[in-house]
């Protein structure tokens, strides 16, 4: 929930920010907020 209050996320969105930063795996998503708080966070976007 740290990262949902943080970044403005949905518990869903910041779910799966959580996740690619556990498994160290690239985001892929049309969700602009989403992208914003995974740059922040250091999770590469996939090329």
């Amino acid at each position: 929930m740290a990262l949902a209050r943080g970044h403005g996320l949905t518990a869903c969105d910041a779910s799966y920010l959580a996740l690619a930063i556990r498994e160290g795996c690239p985001l892929v998503s049309l969700n602009r907020r989403l992208n914003w708080a995974a740059a922040a966070e250091g999770v590469a976007p996939l090329a």
